[in-house]
């Protein structure tokens, strides 16, 4: 029984390693996406000055 608990412990924290690393890896694409938003709308802000 002592074995089994030791290695169910393991595997719970290898998960939990991995769960980190793919929360990382979404952080990273959203700030990749919303900085792309923003430069579009800096663009289409310099056109309308422009146009006035």
């Amino acid at each position: 029984m002592r074995r089994k608990r030791r290695r169910s412990r393991v595997k719970r924290s290898r998960m939990k390693r991995r769960s980190r690393i793919r929360r990382k890896g979404k952080r990273r694409s959203i700030m990749r996406k919303s900085s792309r938003r923003k430069r579009k709308r800096r663009r289409k802000g310099k056109e309308k000055k422009e146009e006035k």
